[in-house]
């Protein structure tokens, strides 16, 4: 594979910002979705049997073995996935490890909820910026990613404390031009119909840590785009009922100060609604129907856990700037790849727009964006 370009041979912030213009032509008067659709995180292969077309979850094997096989899936079993998190194409070097049925059911979760915020984008026709998945691992912790993102502020000023961010990811960055910029984490819990008040209970702490986490981040990558952005955070929960949620809070007070600490408020039934709850989206057995009613309860959703920022609008520069530096490699897609075709499609380790660096070079021999050279302020209209 012919080594990638890197954004730090672009020359400039503003060359960054360039590229994000010309991937998004229409970034002040439409909604983008990024990726446009949903990538698994546990790899499968298509296979046949007479009459029957299934997918089967892949498998690398140990040194020892013949390399890639497949190992049949089915929504009770458990299966195997790559160990190797790094590796984009089959490498017969790599040991596979256990998949618990938890990695299957966060999968169809993250499908389930994107899908609906497609929906509810689609129906509005609004100015927005949807991305999911976003991995800052990179960004947090590998030396070779500083020139990447010398344009951002720097990992090494985020006062991290005694809290770890080696493995910080936000599964949603709503950004709202006339709202703000919400941050959310996806749970599964719940679709597994045995599972007890004390499993809803972790994930749930779990999801609240994990947000302060990410969110810590996004505030810091957006630094100096303005004074008292509107951030607002959620925990996306589309197999636990508000209802069921109050319930489990009210008998919880550990829980009710980790959630309510974690989403900014002090009182239990507004902590509940600030959660995207199974009441707010699709029936999971029919999540792409997205009817009328669900795009109602999604609106009023949107709506509330928004308010107070109906006086605040984007600049067209702010909003241009916010969706660059989070397009940037600071926000590395962590989604794993198994093919030439699947990685042409979304790179582990590059964002979005750095994927694209090698297809707007310059002259022959030359440095990429860098010829003709334009400044920030011919970015914005």
């Amino acid at each position: 594979m012919a080594q990638r370009n890197h954004p730090e041979r672009c020359g400039t912030w503003s060359d960054v910002v360039r590229i994000v213009r010309s991937l998004y032509p229409d970034l002040l008067s439409r909604t983008y979705i990024v990726p446009p659709v949903h990538f698994n995180k546990v790899s499968y292969t298509r296979k046949n049997v007479p009459g029957v077309n299934y997918l089967s979850a892949l498998v690398r094997t140990s040194p020892s073995g013949n390399g890639p096989q497949a190992h049949d899936h089915f929504p009770t079993s458990l299966t195997t996935v790559p160990a190797n998190p790094q590796s984009i194409l089959p490498q017969e070097t790599e040991i596979p490890v256990r998949v618990q049925e938890n990695d299957f059911r966060d999968d169809f979760a993250q499908k389930h909820v994107m899908h609906n915020l497609q929906a509810y984008a689609n129906s509005r026709q609004e100015v927005m910026f949807i991305l999911s998945r976003l991995n800052f691992g990179s960004y947090l912790n590998q030396p070779a990613y500083a020139a990447a993102t010398a344009h951002l502020p720097r990992p090494s000023e985020l006062d991290t404390g005694k809290t770890t961010y080696s493995n910080c990811e936000a599964d949603v960055v709503f950004i709202h031009r006339d709202h703000g910029i919400l941050i959310g984490k996806i749970k599964s819990v719940g679709r597994n119909n045995a599972v007890n008040k004390e499993t809803i209970v972790k994930r749930i702490k779990q999801a609240a840590t994990q947000l302060d986490k990410s969110a810590k981040v996004v505030r810091h990558i957006l630094k100096g785009v303005a004074s008292d952005l509107p951030f607002f955070r959620t925990i996306f929960l589309p197999y636990i009922s508000s209802r069921q949620l109050r319930q489990i809070l009210e008998e919880d007070n550990a829980l009710q100060k980790v959630l309510c600490a974690s989403l900014r408020t002090d009182n239990i039934l507004k902590a509940s609604r600030l959660c995207c709850c199974s009441d707010d989206i699709s029936d999971p057995e029919r999540f792409w129907d997205v009817t009328d009613t669900v795009l109602a309860r999604l609106n009023t959703w949107v709506q509330h856990i928004m308010t107070g920022s109906d006086r605040w609008k984007f600049t067209s520069q702010q909003y241009v700037e916010i969706v660059a530096r989070e397009n940037s490699d600071a926000g590395a897609s962590g989604v794993k790849m198994d093919s030439p075709r699947s990685s042409r499609a979304h790179h582990q380790h590059t964002s979005w727009y750095s994927d694209h660096l090698q297809h707007h070079q310059g002259p022959a021999g030359g440095d990429p964006l860098c010829a003709p050279h334009c400044t920030a302020h011919d970015l914005y209209p």
